[in-house]
């Protein structure tokens, strides 16, 4: 449970919910995805040959795109499984964004300049990927 009497900022509040909120759905959405997928298929084996299991277009932000237009009418377990993981990985970089917005208010130089870092290296991965 958060303590919101602790001293903490509305910020790390806010960077605390959501870590919590992002696990929580992202945890939602494999476990979802991985009971479609056994109702489906009878077992959990995943064949690594299947290409529709990786990230496929320009780069990770116009895979998460393709996937939600492209797919989500069909409802599948890949797309929950995939959704999910998707899910984690924005937690991380919006966690970031707000780490960085959170330093940068603290006038903490030093901490926003690590994490303006950190925020260029996971923007830099995600579009080149």
């Amino acid at each position: 449970m958060i303590n919101l009497g602790s001293g903490e900022s509305k910020l790390e509040t806010a960077i605390s919910v959501l870590l919590i909120a992002g696990i929580a759905v992202s945890l939602s959405l494999i476990l979802v995805g991985l009971v479609f997928f056994y109702h489906s298929f009878g077992n959990l084996g995943i064949s690594l040959n299947d290409s529709s299991l990786y990230i496929h277009g320009q780069n990770f932000f116009s895979f998460i795109y393709d996937l939600i237009t492209n797919r989500l009418a069909q409802g599948n377990a890949i797309l929950f499984i995939s959704l999910g993981i998707a899910a984690l990985l924005l937690t991380v970089y919006i966690r970031v964004i707000l780490s960085l917005i959170y330093f940068a208010l603290k006038k903490d130089i030093k901490f926003t300049v690590l994490t303006a870092f950190v925020f260029v290296a996971i923007t830099i991965s995600m579009v080149l990927h």
